[in-house]
């Protein structure tokens, strides 16, 4: 059984990475899987840029490699310029709150526990060292 499900596990996971081997393969398709699923809607533009053919040689194989060079570009900078620091300045905006609620834990925590212990001030004599 244990033998059967390691044989199912390899053939699903070469079954998922050979989808994308193939398109890793023509270097014009690449582009449109290497992105996770929300920015991959902004392939939709680049699919139509590549069924328009470039003047200089006339093949669709060559507009969606342009196409993509373009598209990877953009990503690269959409991701640096826009997503990042917004997802910064969100993070920076839950920064106070986070502190308020473990405060607010905190006091609320030592209000409900008594630390003390009796018979602790019978026991204050000095330790004496012989």
């Amino acid at each position: 059984m244990l033998e059967a499900g390691k044989f199912l596990f390899k053939v699903q996971k070469y079954m998922y990475c050979e989808r994308y081997m193939v398109a890793m393969d023509t270097p014009a398709y690449a582009e449109l899987v290497k992105h996770p699923a929300p920015a991959c809607i902004l392939n939709f533009p680049l699919a139509i840029l590549s069924l328009i053919p470039r003047e200089k040689t006339g093949t669709v194989e060559d507009a969606l490699k342009t196409a993509s060079e373009y598209f990877q570009l953009v990503m690269f900078w959409l991701e640096n310029l826009l997503i990042i620091p917004i997802f910064f300045a969100y993070e920076l905006l839950l920064v106070p709150f986070a502190y308020l609620i473990n405060f607010i834990t905190l006091i609320k925590t030592l209000q409900e526990k008594d630390t003390s212990v009796e018979g602790d001030e019978k026991n204050t004599e000095p330790v004496k060292i012989s």
